[in-house]
């Protein structure tokens, strides 16, 4: 093996290891787990950075060079300043790491199989420990790490890797352990995830004339769909819930929540307040908003639960402008790209953006979520070779 190989196969560990780091250190389920995950992939890096001289991308330098910035003027603006430390202490920590490692140079293919065998090890511990816990906090988190195992096992099994079998017990063990559990924010990944890989199957071989007209098609019907989803959704998901209970006995945490919320006439468990507080705390940092960690301090810890209105309250224009440009343009490369890229590029940007970045439009906070960072870093590096990939089948 020659030593630009032996890089590739070194970065292609270190992309798997952030990629599944938050579902990597329950596994392992001692206190300083991350700290233990984080020692792995340093050693790692510091050894593709030897074999191959890698070099920062001068873009990820100045995006780090802002958010420093940025955190800087924010504890000069900010009291009490306990939230904007703990954000910067794990930034700096596990999230600039997770930047940089997500614009290494890998083999996506080796790093779904490898995504493969780490889930396979880590979904049996999980099963034979258990994944009840009296911190829902630590359950919900759990039940979100479980859908990069999810994500990159479904791909395996559609790109026929040699790990398939190990990908198809991987999805059944994760579907039994959280079907009944997980909480409405992973409905909402693993639905925008389902629709785009729809999507994908019904326009990846299609030529671009053809394509253009059946993606129209398809984007239509969706919205009609959606629309008439969101205007029965409360009919739609009792009647789910009902048939579920009555046919098999199984009662979906989500949808039993639903219900419960929705007898209380707050169907957003209290989400609508968080982001009136958030809207009215953004009118009062202006364009360049109140710092980071500001709503935390005002709302004694609790967060936005939405990427938005949190990059909005923080930095104002700063970070809305790149946070809009990156969602708009990754929009673009999932509805364009699907007869245009090859299927493990395409899937691999897919299992990133569901996997990283969906959840937070609903739920916790970006600066705590490791895989996140790792998709604004393979963006970053990969932003231009997107719209230039073209399998030559127009």
């Amino acid at each position: 093996m020659n030593k630009s190989s032996q890089c590739i196969q070194i970065n292609n560990w270190i992309a798997t290891l952030v990629l599944l780091f938050p579902f990597i250190n329950g596994a392992i389920g001692v206190d300083g787990a991350s700290l233990i995950t984080l020692a792995m992939i340093g050693v790692l890096f510091l050894a593709s950075m030897h074999q191959d001289k890698y070099k920062m991308l001068p873009v990820g330098i100045a995006f780090l060079l802002l958010i420093s910035i940025i955190f800087i003027i924010s504890f000069l603006r900010i009291e009490p300043l306990s939230y904007t430390i703990n954000y910067l202490l794990y930034f700096s920590a596990f999230n600039v790491i997770a930047l940089f490692a997500g614009m290494l140079r890998v083999d996506v293919k080796m790093v779904i199989e490898h995504s493969v065998l780490v889930g396979c090890v880590g979904v049996f511990i999980y099963w034979a420990r258990g994944t009840t816990y009296e911190d829902t906090g630590i359950q919900m988190g759990t039940a979100y790490a479980m859908i990069g195992i999810l994500f990159s096992s479904i791909i395996a099994i559609l790109i026929r890797t040699k790990y398939k079998i190990f990908a198809i017990i991987n999805v059944l063990l994760v579907f039994l352990l959280h079907v009944q559990k997980a909480p409405r924010g992973i409905w909402l990944s693993i639905g925008f995830y389902v629709a785009f890989l729809t999507f994908y199957l019904l326009t990846k071989n299609l030529n671009r004339a053809k394509g253009i007209l059946v993606k129209f098609l398809l984007m239509g019907i969706a919205v009609v769909f959606i629309f008439g989803f969101l205007t029965n959704m409360s009919n739609i998901l009792l009647c789910i819930n009902d048939y579920l209970i009555d046919k098999f006995n199984i009662q979906v945490y989500a949808l039993w929540k639903f219900s419960y919320y929705l007898q209380k006439g707050d169907l957003l468990n209290g989400r609508s307040e968080i982001w009136e507080s958030a809207i009215s705390a953004i009118r009062e940092g202006g364009f360049f908003g109140n710092g980071i960690g500001y709503f935390e301090s005002i709302m004694e810890g609790g967060h936005t639960h939405n990427i938005v209105l949190q990059t909005l309250c923080e930095a104002g224009i700063v970070f809305f402008i790149p946070l809009t440009y990156m969602l708009i343009k990754s929009i673009y490369i999932l509805i364009v790209m699907t007869n245009r890229i090859e299927s493990k590029e395409y899937l691999y940007f897919l299992l990133l953006f569901s996997y990283g970045v969906v959840m937070l439009f609903y739920s916790s906070t970006h600066w705590l979520w490791v895989p996140f960072w790792f998709f604004v870093g393979y963006f970053i590096g990969n932003r231009k070779r997107f719209l230039h990939i073209n399998r030559g089948n127009e």
